[in-house]
């Protein structure tokens, strides 16, 4: 999306982290009789080549605390969309990022991407894939998942 005035993507991007923020206070729970929150973590993964093992690369927490050093939404942290994380390849906001572009194949925003980054828990169940192709099989029903991604495509 462009903008026409450089306050303009400032304000998207507080929208977005209040949106964020509202149902990252929705929780999963672990079993029907624990209200324990499950923190739902964001990986790439890289398919190993010929005599190499592959890569598992974490992107950060889509539903922490937007204080915690891990959240997707910390404007102060590595995974933010602050100035620290904008300045990162690894990072899912910068605009030097992978997972942003319209033509990877890991990209959160290629409708077309076969490997966009996958949503699990610490015990490693997988809840989908972080993708805004309404066709990937694999792409999460998560609701907070599905917003993100439509965010941060939005606010290229």
């Amino acid at each position: 999306m462009k903008y026409k005035h450089p306050a303009e993507k400032s304000v998207a991007l507080v929208i977005l982290g209040t949106v964020l923020v509202c149902f990252s206070a929705i929780t999963i729970p672990v079993q029907a009789q624990s209200s324990q929150e499950i923190e739902l973590l964001v990986f790439s993964y890289e398919k190993a080549s010929y005599g190499s093992a592959g890569k598992k690369l974490f992107l950060g927490c889509l539903n922490c605390e937007p204080s915690s050093p891990i959240s997707i939404i910390n404007e102060n942290g590595k995974h933010g969309p602050g100035f620290i994380g904008a300045m990162s390849e690894q990072n899912l906001w910068s605009v030097l990022s992978p997972f942003r572009s319209s033509i990877d194949n890991k990209s959160i925003c290629n409708t077309m991407a076969d490997s966009p980054p996958v949503i699990v828990d610490r015990k490693g169940n997988f809840y989908g894939r972080l993708t805004v192709s309404k066709f990937h099989t694999q792409r999460s029903r998560l609701t907070i998942a599905q917003l993100f991604a439509t965010a941060l495509c939005k606010s290229r």
